[in-house]
């Protein structure tokens, strides 16, 4: 069977415990949320009894609440755990969230692809790039350019491509890691990751300016 391709999508930092967000991966939303325990989850953003959008709840537990009727989903498979107007009931085994392949790697939350036919391999199994340990938020910026572009200037700036998303910095932005996320298919989010936090202001200020000289560029091309 064919395998897919992690994508990295969000830093771990963004997302604390019993937290809910929206996120658009190629241009398609997703629910990704972390339960209390700290399982980080993937699913599609509708909830299957009235598609009202999952970002739109609350967790409690390892469950990710509806706001709209109250219906909970369990981490890790989806399943219906509880229908309120039904409490003395148990909900249909056939009732869950389309959940997908998740993973979490130095510093970044992975998403394993909408395709549930294509399996992707753990994620330890992948050279994603030399980790670096501790990892620290540097933070992100939104372009409004394409994946490819961003990855063409990213290498013109002498980062090192280590895998597809993936770039290493050297002199002065040694250690320094570049991560791409494919938002949208002319929208690329950029991250940044680093070993020490005391620099990470100066990583900032680069992230606005390559976004900048990227946006500025495009803008001269139209």
């Amino acid at each position: 069977m064919m395998s897919v391709q992690w994508l990295p999508i969000l830093p771990s930092e963004l997302l604390q415990n019993t937290e809910v967000l929206k996120v658009l991966i190629n241009g398609k939303e997703v629910v990704v949320w972390r339960s209390a325990l700290g399982h980080v989850q993937i699913w599609e953003n509708r909830c299957p009894h009235r598609s009202v959008r999952l970002s739109l709840g609350h967790v409690d537990g390892e469950n990710l609440v509806c706001a709209y009727h109250g219906w909970e989903f369990a981490a890790q498979d989806g399943s219906c755990q509880k229908i309120p107007a039904q409490p003395e009931q148990r909900a249909p085994k056939s009732v869950c969230s389309k959940a997908y392949p998740v993973s979490e790697n130095n510093g970044m939350i992975w998403f394993g692809g909408f395709d549930h036919e294509l399996k992707p391999e753990p994620l330890s199994q992948q050279t994603l790039f030399p980790k670096i340990t501790p990892v620290h938020y540097a933070g992100s910026v939104l372009i409004h350019c394409a994946i490819d572009e961003v990855s063409e200037f990213l290498q013109h700036l002498h980062f090192r491509q280590v895998s597809p998303y993936c770039f290493l910095g050297d002199d002065e932005f040694a250690d320094v890691q570049l991560i791409i996320t494919p938002t949208d298919t002319e929208k690329t989010t950029l991250h940044a990751l680093q070993p020490q936090a005391e620099s990470v202001q100066r990583s900032l200020d680069s992230l606005f300016q390559i976004r900048q000289q990227l946006e500025e560029h495009q803008y001269a091309v139209l």
